[in-house]
């Protein structure tokens, strides 16, 4: 009699023959996301071949799926490892922002926030919202893009209407009509949508709420010294020299109605976190 054994050998070798990352190094500034992408090569099914990330420290930024999210300025190492292969990048956060500007809009709102109304609190101040951006930016579309746009909304006394006062502008504590006051700044917020006050726009946009504005008004040439905190906590600082392209928007609607009616209904309210 014959036996005869059948012996069954799979052929099912899930193997990762290389792995790699689309940046071996990264800088990013607090607040910012980005993102990692993994490449592999490998035998088998790919199904079978997870990808675990990680970060080396995760104090200074944290990772998922690929995904990073900046929390301090700091360095650290991503990884990726599938099988026994893994792929690094070197990440550098910082906490300091030095936007490139080369030109920049002027925009005169006038009595924005209605303090004229309110003369009990001896604050009327006319407003305006200066525009700086680098060498690719079209001021028009400031909100598209990743080149620097700076957005530095100030107040004036009233009888300024075509130029910015030479002086120091400092942020105001809060957004209250008390604080309306000539040469302050107004912190970022939103309303409707839309940012008021005063933003970074670059990699991500940047709600600046603390800092001043050092402006040298020469025959309406400028010299413009900006040191600034966002949200984040990073600084931006710079400094632009030149003239700046004067819009005359006192009568812009709904721009007036919608600042009026926000620091009636929300004085106190600035950017809502999630």
């Amino acid at each position: 009699m014959l036996c005869f054994v059948l012996i069954l050998i799979s052929c099912g070798n899930n193997t990762v023959k290389t792995i790699s990352l689309n940046k071996t190094t990264d800088a990013m500034i607090l607040g910012q996301i980005d993102s990692l992408v993994a490449n592999m090569t490998v035998t088998g099914d790919i199904s079978k071949l997870p990808k675990t990330w990680s970060s080396g420290n995760v104090a200074v930024a944290t990772v998922k799926d690929g995904v990073i999210t900046a929390i301090t300025a700091g360095n650290t190492t991503i990884s990726v490892q599938a099988g026994d292969k893994l792929a690094t990048c070197e990440l550098t956060v910082s906490d300091k922002i030095a936007p490139i500007i080369s030109h920049g809009d002027l925009y005169y709102y006038g009595d924005a926030y209605g303090t004229k109304k309110d003369s009990l609190l001896n604050n009327e101040s006319n407003n305006f919202v200066i525009y700086l951006g680098s060498p690719l930016v079209n001021i028009n579309t400031y909100l598209s893009g990743t080149e620097d746009r700076v957005m530095l909304e100030l107040n004036t006394d009233t009888l300024s209407k075509a130029s910015i006062p030479s002086g120091t502008y400092d942020m105001m504590t809060k957004l209250a009509q008390d604080k309306l006051l000539p040469f302050t700044m107004v912190p970022a917020y939103v309303f409707a949508n839309y940012p008021w006050g005063s933003w970074y726009f670059g990699k991500t946009n940047n709600d600046i709420i603390v800092g001043n504005v050092v402006i040298l008004n020469t025959n309406n040439v400028y010299d413009i010294t900006y040191n600034l905190i966002d949200y984040y906590g990073n600084t931006i600082s710079g400094t632009y020299h030149g003239t700046l392209n004067y819009t005359n928007s006192a009568q812009a609607t709904p721009a007036q109605k919608t600042k009026s009616r926000f620091m009636k209904h929300n004085s106190t309210q600035f950017i809502k976190r999630n």
